[in-house]
C-alpha cells in the first residue's frame, strides 16, 4: 500500500503570470505558500487484475485503467505505466474543485507521486511538478497557469519566477526571521465565499483574454516583483503582504468578467471595514475563499463580523507532495 500526502495553497501574488501564453513573450513571478489542509492519495494491489476508483462520493469497477471515467486518474495511471490490479481511493480536506486552493492540482501531483511510488520510482520535486503541468496542461488541456502544480510539489513558502527558459524557485521563509514569518502565518485568514462558480470558464476566459490584458498582467508581475524585493530585503514589514493582497485583487478582478460578483464584493468591503489590510479570491475567482491580511490589534472585531462566513484555520506547510506510507 502506499499513500501520498499533497499540500494545497494559497497564491499571494503574481497569480495570472503563470500561464505559458503570457511568459514566454514577459516574465512571471508568483508567490505563494503551501499550507496544511491535504489531498490523500491511497493505493493498495487487488487480487484480481480490476480496477476500483473511490472519489468523492463516487465509485468505479473497471476492468481497464483506460474505462477509467475520472480523467485525472486516468491518465496519471497511464503516464506512470500503471498496470491493472489496483484499488485507489482519494480523500481530501477542502473541495478538489472550485476551492480556489489549487486543489485539483495538488490532486494530480498527488497521484503522480502515489503511483511512481507504487511502480518502485521516487520523483524529486522538479520532475513531479513539471509531470503533473504536463498531464494537466498539455494533455487535459485545462486552462491553467503552472504555480499550482509547482508549489504542491515542492512545499513551503517560496517565490516561483517563470521565463521562456525555464522555471526558478526561492525558499522565502529563510529570507525574514522567524518573527515577521510568524506574523505572516497568523495575520492571514480564509473565508469561504458562499456562491458556485465554474472556474474552467473563468481560467478559459482569462487565458483567452491574455493579449488584451498584457499590460495588467505586467502590473501583477510588478506587484509581485515589489513584494519580493521587500521579502528578500533589510525593509520587510508584514503589512507589506496585505498591501499587495488589496493592490492585486483591484489589477486581478478586472482580467475577466466573472472573476468577482456582489458577494465578493460584500465581503471584501466587510473585511475592509473591520481591519483587513488587504484581500483578494484565492485561485481563478468567483467563488471559493477568500484571503485576508489582518494585523493582530484588529483581529478580534475582524473575527466578529466575518463569522457570517465559515472560516478556514490553517497554518503554512514546509513539505511538498510526500509519501507517508510505503508498504
Amino acid at each position: 500500500m502506499v499513500i501520498s500526502q499533497t499540500p494545497v495553497r494559497i497564491s499571494l501574488s503574481g497569480g495570472g503570470t503563470d500561464f505559458p501564453d503570457f511568459y514566454n513573450n514577459h516574465e512571471g513571478l508568483v508567490i505563494s505558500t503551501a499550507i496544511d489542509k491535504y489531498i490523500y492519495v491511497i493505493i493498495k494491489p487487488r487480487f484480481d487484475n480490476d480496477v476500483t476508483i473511490n472519489y468523492r462520493s463516487i465509485a468505479q469497477h473497471v476492468k481497464s485503467i483506460h474505462d477509467i471515467h475520472h480523467d485525472f486518474i486516468r491518465e496519471a495511471a497511464l503516464m506512470t505505466g500503471m498496470s491493472e490490479g489496483f484499488d485507489i481511493i482519494t480523500l481530501s480536506d477542502v473541495p478538489t474543485e472550485g476551492s480556489g486552493l489549487g486543489s485539483s492540482s495538488s490532486l494530480i501531483v498527488g497521484l503522480l507521486n502515489a503511483m511512481s511510488a507504487y511502480k518502485g520510482v521516487h520523483l524529486n520535486a522538479e520532475e513531479l511538478a513539471r509531470m503533473a503541468c504536463e498531464l494537466e496542461i498539455n494533455i487535459l488541456n485545462k486552462p491553467i497557469g503552472e504555480q499550482d502544480q509547482y508549489i504542491a510539489s515542492y512545499g513551503g513558502f517560496r517565490s516561483f519566477n517563470f521565463k521562456s527558459s525555464g522555471i526558478t524557485t526561492k525558499d522565502l521563509k529563510h529570507c525574514i526571521n522567524s518573527h515577521a514569518f510568524s506574523r505572516i502565518e497568523n495575520n492571514l485568514f480564509l473565508h469561504f465565499i458562499p456562491t458556485n462558480r465554474d472556474s474552467n470558464a473563468i481560467l478559459t476566459e482569462q487565458k483567452h483574454n491574455i493579449p488584451k490584458n498584457e499590460t495588467a498582467l505586467i502590473h501583477l508581475f510588478e506587484g509581485a516583483n515589489n513584494l519580493f524585493n521587500i521579502i528578500t530585503g533589510k525593509t520587510f514589514e508584514p503589512s507589506h503582504v496585505g498591501a499587495s493582497l488589496k493592490v492585486s485583487w483591484l489589477i486581478k478582478k478586472n482580467l475577466s468578467t466573472n472573476i468577482s460578483n456582489p458577494t465578493i464584493d460584500n465581503m471584501i468591503q466587510r473585511a475592509h471595514k473591520t481591519g483587513a489590510l488587504g484581500s483578494k479570491v484565492a485561485g481563478a475567482g468567483g467563488g471559493g475563499f477568500l484571503i485576508s491580511f489582518v494585523p493582530e490589534e484588529n483581529q478580534k472585531i475582524f473575527i466578529q463580523y466575518m463569522s457570517d462566513y465559515t472560516e478556514l484555520p490553517f497554518k503554512f506547510e514546509e513539505n511538498g507532495s510526500r509519501i507517508i506510507f510505503n508498504n
